[in-house]
């Protein structure tokens, strides 16, 4: 799992090519946080700056809803916003997660009428 510096990371929330989403605390207090940090192969003067971006406008944003960052960390070999925890899930796991048991049931619902059909 990767790691990021004053911080120990509790699990994944989400991840792609570009972007990994963490939740983890920091060492110094034991405050929970979520961490969005750039892939190593992300990590280019472009995609900083989008960071950047995305960390100046969020913090002016103060609208129930959207999380808060707190700060913009930017070393040499990672980039990460640090925002506020929420407790929570990643929409897309929670889609996938609804769209996985509406299959199971329509299967279900299919296999049913299907033995309704052949045994009247």
């Amino acid at each position: 799992m990767k790691s990021f510096p004053g911080y120990t990371i509790l699990e994944v929330l989400d991840r792609d090519r570009k972007m990994a989403i963490f939740r983890g605390f920091r060492n110094s207090d034991d405050k929970v946080f979520i961490i969005k940090m750039l892939q190593d192969e992300s990590l280019n003067l472009d995609a900083i700056a989008q960071l950047q971006h995305e960390y100046e406008v969020t913090k002016e944003l103060i609208t129930l809803g959207i999380l808060q960052p707190y700060e913009l960390v930017i070393l040499p070999d990672c980039a990460a916003i640090i925002y506020e925890n929420f407790l929570g899930q990643p929409l897309k796991k929670l889609f996938a997660t609804i769209f996985s048991n509406q299959r199971r049931f329509l299967k279900n619902c299919y296999s049913n009428f299907r033995d309704f059909i052949r045994n009247s």
